[in-house]
């Protein structure tokens, strides 16, 4: 047997065997390696796993309902585009300094993997999307609401909630009255023209939004909302998640927010904006994707469209689409990488 051994004054030699001399090895070199370089399968356990002094700081700065939290504060007209169809792009969405504290206390993926493993509906596998719904990351945020469904916040030790109070603020601004009043500012011209005045914030039609984790109105509401903590998992093989595609028709918007990370140097994962070459012909029903825990999209050929707008993958940009037949997007395909691809999901439906 082949021995590795060291002689030390006074110490008797002892041999080591192969194996106990790399697995010796190898333990040291993962107790000297950060959390967050260790691998989750194919994916890094990248994110923040230990103090949060931006964020915690940021609690004080950044009171519940702050309109600062939305990401349409820093928009403006211009940030309003027609072509190819009505959208809004920010970039920067958040003033930085509110970006970096809600990035520090982005959950790790080890987190983002557990808590969207409560969804209802979780698939498996590289470059898959995964959703955190506000009613699970919203979990410990003690909540009261009035007729029209207007949220409190009870002030708790953090490390009773799933994500951090500042991720939940952020969260629960973004399924209020609040937001939808800020795009209907901005958008609801476009709302109106493709849903409806009564789906316009302000109109007399109007009865305020529903979330999926309050629901006792005064009157129905008008619009279904959720704000979801949503990543693509890491990346094994060159992929695209989903190709260009129109929402289903009761959607009145659908936005993204990304968190890209510093160290993420990986290509695509943009947001694509199609426009139809004379028309687009939908896919047979067999060959139509379903996301996770989506209802099934009307999918078509790359043949019949053509990018008109691209919106790349990037730290602290925000797209956000107003949903109609002409709505055709999708997502660019994504390089090998162990960084998932982070982002904030944020749906508004019609009731």
């Amino acid at each position: 047997m082949i021995t590795r051994s060291r002689s030390f004054s006074g110490c008797k030699r002892i041999p080591i065997s192969p194996g106990m001399f790399f697995f010796t090895l190898s333990l040291a070199f993962l107790f000297l390696l950060p959390r967050s370089s260790l691998v989750l399968g194919k994916g890094r356990d990248v994110g923040n796993t230990g103090p949060t002094p931006l964020a915690d700081a940021a609690l004080e700065e950044y009171p519940p309902g702050d309109r600062r939290f939305s990401v349409v504060s820093l928009a403006n007209e211009t940030s309003v585009g027609t072509k190819p169809y009505a959208h809004i792009l920010v970039s920067p969405a958040l003033e930085p300094k509110l970006y970096a504290a809600l990035e520090e206390a982005y959950p790790p993926l080890s987190v983002l993997m557990a808590l969207s493993g409560k969804a209802p509906t979780v698939r498996k596998g590289s470059n898959v999307r995964r959703d955190i719904p506000a009613s699970i990351s919203l979990q410990g945020y003690n909540v009261t609401e009035d007729a029209m469904g207007k949220l409190e916040y009870d002030k708790e030790d953090k490390k009773k909630h799933p994500v951090h109070p500042l991720w939940q603020r952020f969260v629960e601004y973004h399924i209020s009255d609040k937001f939808y009043e800020d795009l209907s500012k901005l958008a609801g011209e476009h709302i109106a023209k493709f849903h409806g005045k009564k789906y316009v914030y302000g109109d007399p039609g109007y009865h305020g939004v529903q979330t999926r984790r309050a629901h006792a109105h005064k009157f129905k509401p008008s619009v279904d909302m959720d704000c979801q903590i949503s990543f693509n998992t890491p990346v094994t093989k060159r992929s695209q998640v989903r190709g260009a595609h129109i929402d289903s028709a009761i959607k009145i918007f659908g936005a993204l927010y990304y968190f890209k990370h510093a160290e993420d140097t990986s290509h695509g994962g943009d947001f694509s904006l199609y426009s139809c070459r004379g028309g687009c012909k939908p896919l047979s029903s067999s060959k139509v994707k379903t996301g996770n825990g989506h209802k099934q999209h009307t999918m078509f050929s790359a043949r019949d469209t053509h990018v008109v707008t691209n919106v790349p993958y990037s730290a602290n940009t925000f797209v956000l689409f107003i949903n109609s037949k002409y709505a055709v997007h999708g997502v660019t395909p994504r390089s090998v990488t162990p960084y998932p691809r982070r982002l904030i999901n944020f749906i508004g439906n019609r009731l």
